[in-house]
């Protein structure tokens, strides 16, 4: 099943199978924390709200260009391609961290995201 966006003023809610975001956005993630997400029995459709803002306004300054950055390139994601991870990652010169991830990491490995996390804060704090 394709995702479906409505649009209702400042908010755009994309509708979308929840067994599909099981399979491709969290296919190796473990069962427990998918179980906290959704069961796609009982949530045959997830909405996720998102703020048309967040993909319609334009920027006029990109933080990463003076900012210190880092990036978690998922090498198994099905949402966004890993070469276009790696590509932006790049090209923002950041801290790059390759895990072999699906598009959810934080739930597939949460100590290795929480560390790359801990340690960017780390980095700022010095």
């Amino acid at each position: 099943m394709k995702p479906v966006t409505w649009n209702w003023g400042d908010v755009c809610w994309t509708f979308m199978a929840a067994r599909a975001i099981a399979d491709r956005q969290a296919a190796n993630a473990s069962l427990h924390p998918l179980l906290l997400m959704a069961s796609a029995e009982q949530y045959p459709l997830l909405s996720l709200p998102a703020c048309r803002a967040s993909v319609g306004d334009k920027i006029s300054r990109a933080a990463w260009r003076s900012k210190p950055s880092w990036y978690l390139v998922a090498a198994k994601d099905e949402t966004i391609p890993p070469a276009v991870e790696r590509d932006s990652a790049a090209h923002m010169k950041g801290e790059t961290l390759v895990l072999q991830s699906g598009h959810v990491p934080m739930l597939s490995q949460p100590e290795a995201v929480a560390d790359f996390v801990a340690s960017a804060a780390a980095a700022i704090d010095a």
